[in-house]
């Protein structure tokens, strides 16, 4: 899917439709299917050549840590899946 097209330019020259990586792409996650969303976006991203850095919901941060933990046992770059330990002040300024 992502190799690169020749399209047919006629006696206009050649052409080259290249797809090359985005980068870094950032995936801020809800607390409901904990794994299974993030999944659902890293694995394409991934697949395409790109590094996925996961804001999860705070409540499940132990999901979005175990998920960096397998990746980070495979033979991928270190941070290729990051997680963003972003946890709120739910009670500053409350007494």
């Amino acid at each position: 899917m992502l190799a690169d097209e020749h399209p047919d330019v006629g006696d206009e020259g050649r052409a080259i439709v290249r797809y090359e990586p985005l980068g870094i792409v950032l995936g801020v996650m809800p607390w409901n299917f904990p794994l299974w969303q993030v999944l659902r976006a890293a694995v394409p991203v991934l697949a395409a050549g790109n590094a996925f850095v996961l804001k999860h919901a705070d409540n499940v941060q132990g999901s979005a840590f175990a998920l960096e933990a397998l990746i980070a046992r495979t033979s991928a770059p270190p941070g290729l899946l990051t997680n963003l330990n972003c946890y709120r002040a739910a009670h500053v300024g409350k007494k």
